[in-house]
């Protein structure tokens, strides 16, 4: 693992008691993905845990933004738009992408390329600029845009990643 990246473990509950903002449908695909696809220390998925309220802000500060866009965001702006984008985006280097919110399967170097990528993403001046408009950010009152998670066991909670600074400006992932 990345120097940057720390983790705790904690006790597994059940998927639907994870702290991850998603709806009984996802919370089924949190299952089935976990059912699915190999899992273990060398093997994680990445999870992420996307703060509604953080990312409607997000999603009408970068629509007012002048363009341009970076090439990776897709017009018009929505919410599902800008999951579905950052997905994509980081997606591209994991073993696999479910839904708007799981990279799996991930071997260590693809686990790393993912976490990269959303440190990139972070650190992009468009990026910085919404959230400073929405105000949201790691110790806002909104709060970061997402939470990213590891899990590496079926029998334990997807545990919280500590994602390294990004290069300028706010944390909007926790």
């Amino acid at each position: 693992m990345s120097d940057n990246l720390v983790a705790e473990t904690v006790v597994f509950p059940q998927p639907e008691e994870l702290d991850l903002c998603l709806c009984d449908e996802d919370n089924e695909r949190v299952t089935s993905i976990l059912e699915r696809v190999k899992l273990s220390q060398d093997d994680p998925a990445i999870f992420l845990g996307w703060n509604q309220h953080a990312l409607q802000a997000f999603a009408v500060a970068a629509a007012a933004l002048p363009p341009p866009h970076p090439v990776w965001v897709q017009v018009p702006i929505s919410c599902n738009q800008l999951q579905s984008d950052i997905v994509a985006k980081a997606g591209a280097v994991a073993g696999g992408t479910h839904h708007n919110f799981c990279f799996a399967p991930n071997d260590l170097v693809q686990m790393n390329n993912v976490m990269k990528q959303l440190n990139l993403i972070e650190s992009e001046q468009w990026v910085q600029d919404a959230a400073a408009a929405a105000g949201i950010g790691v110790g806002t009152q909104v709060g970061a845009l997402a939470t990213v998670f590891f899990a590496t066991d079926r029998s334990s909670t997807p545990y919280p990643a500590r994602v390294g600074p990004p290069a300028r400006g706010a944390h909007i992932f926790a």
